[in-house]
């Protein structure tokens, strides 16, 4: 049986590794800046982020999560990253 502390320690680590995927994904976004500077493109795609949307909510569902949780993530996350990229393509 684990003790209360060992499931803290463990998630404390997966909080870790949240903020590090979180890290990456911003790596990324970069590049997604770049490539839209280059090619006139405007920050938000709605297409593309409801295709990100239906995704997430199936793969919450088929992991047990509540996709309604699971998009409200999702959508804090966009607004964040979208403004990374109105700030920058707009200089």
């Amino acid at each position: 049986m684990s003790t209360l502390d060992e499931h803290r320690q463990a998630i404390d680590v997966i909080d870790a590794q949240i903020i590090d995927l979180l890290a990456a994904r911003k790596a990324e976004v970069e590049g997604v800046i770049r490539y839209k500077a280059e090619h006139n493109m405007a920050p938000l795609q709605p297409a593309r982020f409801q295709a990100v949307l239906d995704k997430c909510r199936q793969r919450a569902t088929d992991n047990k999560l509540d996709p309604d949780v699971v998009e409200a993530i999702w959508h804090t996350m966009h607004q964040y990253f979208l403004k990374l990229e109105g700030e920058a393509l707009s200089k």
